[in-house]
């Protein structure tokens, strides 16, 4: 079974929250409340210590955490686009024309990949990720520098290099470029609001 990258956006203060308590960007994904994983307890006042009261660790944790107040409570709109851990080494060459690693906003499914990119980690697994609302407009250009014929190329190149008989077409290439566009409308609305982008794994 492919594990797919789900692709959304969340303000500037959301994303802060989730690089901060890590392993809550799979929380607002759904849309639930945080969990705090791993948090350590707050110290005990006297009378805590006085009557033997331990708090909890997750108690703790929600006591000291600022929660967003517009924390989503459903699931978020993501961007329909089919990455998963299968095809994102491909996804990174149709974006950069090149296997390559590289630096800035075009590193974004590079994360997947490699410990050397630009975006922020959110969990301690090295899956979900963020960029800020300052690093969109370089993605953006890049997913709007992408067409059905620079992906079908790109396409054609991988499967020379995985050694793959498949022969893509650009019917192929259509259908996928497809998420590029979806892609980009996702950024430009982000750009608007002024929000970043966060990718989990689902």
């Amino acid at each position: 079974m492919a594990n797919y990258l789900v692709i959304f956006t969340a303000p500037r203060s959301h994303i802060e929250f989730m690089r901060t308590h890590r392993g809550t960007s799979r929380n607002y994904y759904l849309g639930e409340p945080p969990e705090f994983v791993g948090a350590e307890a707050k110290r005990s006042s006297f009378l805590d210590r006085l009557l033997g009261r331990k708090p909890s660790a997750a108690s703790a944790a929600v006591e000291g955490a600022d929660i967003p107040a517009d924390w989503p409570q459903s699931e978020a709109e993501v961007v329909d686009i089919e990455i998963n851990h299968r095809n994102v080494d491909l996804y990174h060459r149709i974006l950069n024309n090149s296997s390559n690693f590289v630096a800035g906003s075009g590193s974004i499914f590079q994360t997947w990949l490699h410990a050397d990119h630009d975006a922020i980690p959110l969990d301690e697994h090295n899956e979900d990720f963020a960029f800020l609302p300052e690093q969109l407009p370089e993605l953006l250009a890049l997913v709007e520098s992408v067409t059905s014929e620079s992906l079908l190329r790109s396409f054609e190149e991988w499967c020379r290099d995985q050694k793959n008989d498949h022969q893509p077409t650009i019917e192929e290439a259509r259908e996928m470029h497809s998420g590029f566009v979806n892609l980009a409308d996702c950024l430009q609305r982000a750009i608007e609001k002024q929000h970043g982008l966060v990718w989990v794994v689902s």
